[in-house]
């Protein structure tokens, strides 16, 4: 049983290690899960990490479906398998109840997750055009992170379309900038903003350069 334990976690180890994007060896870190799993088939993480690798680089939808209900089968409490299982669910297979039951368990299980706030809240305003609800889950994330660039850029979205907010929204792109000013949506959606709503040409035109 110890030789077994070790082997296992050798195998988990390795995956974990190549599914860096860095290392890119992603066949590699499949056939290593896949020898991890069936050394300890109970290990919930190998099975919510596999899933993840499934749906991330080989395009198998059903592979990864199988091993997130695997993880949660073993573990009901595992926030991360809900949040990554609600997202598989609602991004491949549209089942929006689905998404939005494993989004509310995440959240009950730890209220203080931002990124399951985050999902949750484009959710509730992708599928069930609940825009008041999902203000309150994006202010739930940043406030919680303040540091969670997709939440500020959601949100400033969500300000902008549904609340003609345009100074929150501004400042929330400013805020997604702030913290990752590579990313090229926030650059072109604040572009889109200043030019409409602000009448700032000479900035859009920098931050559509940017967006390129």
């Amino acid at each position: 049983i110890e030789k077994h334990r070790n082997d296992y976690l050798g195998w988990f180890t390795k995956g974990i290690i190549n599914k860096d994007p860095k290392r890119a060896k992603y066949k590699v870190s499949k056939n290593a899960y896949e020898k991890a799993l069936e050394i300890n088939p109970q290990d919930a993480k190998a099975h919510n990490n596999y899933a993840n690798l499934l749906i991330g680089h080989f395009d198998n939808k059903e592979g990864a479906k199988e091993h997130y209900e695997k993880a949660l089968e073993i573990n009901p409490q595992y926030v991360n398998a809900h949040n990554n299982y609600a997202s598989l669910l609602i991004d491949n297979f549209n089942d929006r109840e689905g998404a939005k039951k494993h989004y509310q368990k995440a959240l009950e299980i730890n209220p203080k997750y931002d990124i399951a706030h985050n999902n949750y809240a484009i959710l509730l305003i992708d599928h069930f055009d609940d825009k008041e609800r999902a203000k309150e889950h994006y202010q739930k994330a940043l406030e919680i992170n303040p540091q969670n660039a997709e939440a500020h850029y959601n949100y400033a979205n969500l300000l902008i379309d549904h609340f003609d907010d345009k100074e929150g929204a501004k400042e929330h792109y400013e805020k997604a900038l702030e913290i990752n000013p590579l990313d090229a949506g926030a650059h072109y959606n604040y572009a889109n903003l200043l030019i409409t709503h602000f009448d700032d040409k000479e900035a859009a035109k920098e931050h559509y350069q940017k967006a390129l």
